[in-house]
């Protein structure tokens, strides 16, 4: 399927972000999503990047999405990326404290640009031992006007959501279109997705 959509006329683009603190599981998201979950991943280095074909409103879509490095001695470096972003998860981890407290940094790191955001805890599978209560990450989100989903990369949690709805937000933001998508050929429908995804693992 993918395949196919490649061999068609690239009608629009759009490039996606991920950002937050080293380990927080930014890679095994993407692998989730785009390929299959792999345990042991090395940490990126500087930026790596992927990309995904969607069939919109019979349009051929280019989504890119940039998987950057979270270590504090890449932090001045990645900044470079974020040109012409037009969406970005920010991920945390919801077993490890720091990375919550880091999500301030993050979101100030991208003020500068015009972007649709989600704030994305991932690692929700492993709830006995969690240290940041799924409320804590709502209150979070809501200070920056930001979506909120928690997530498990490892189990497939919510991986399609979010991704799905932040390409929706984006396309329907940088194209003045405000009902929500039917990826066509991907068989991914977004109506009513509100009542059908919840938001916090339990």
């Amino acid at each position: 399927m993918e395949d196919d959509i490649e061999n068609e006329d690239i009608q629009e683009f759009f490039k996606i972000i991920i950002i937050g603190d080293s380990n927080v599981g930014k890679t095994q998201i993407l692998n989730s999503y785009l390929k299959e979950f792999k345990k042991d991943v090395k940490s990126t280095v500087g930026t790596e990047f992927e990309h995904k074909y969607v069939y919109i409103e019979n349009k051929v879509i280019k989504f890119q999405f940039w998987d950057t490095a979270g270590e504090e001695r890449y932090k001045s470096i990645i900044k470079n990326y974020y040109k012409n972003a037009r969406g970005v998860f920010i991920v945390y981890d919801i077993t490890n404290q720091e990375s919550f407290n880091s999500i301030e940094y993050w979101f100030n790191s991208i003020n500068e640009i015009d972007a649709e955001t989600s704030l994305i805890a991932n690692k929700c599978d492993l709830l006995s031992e969690r240290k940041i209560k799924c409320d804590e990450g709502k209150k979070k989100a809501s200070k920056y006007g930001s979506a909120f989903y928690e997530v498990s990369a490892f189990k497939k949690i919510n991986i399609d959501t979010i991704f799905n709805d932040l390409m929706n937000r984006v396309y329907r933001k940088y194209k003045a279109n405000d009902k929500y998508i039917d990826y066509q050929k991907n068989h991914i429908n977004l109506n009513d997705q509100n009542e059908k995804y919840q938001n916090c693992c339990y």
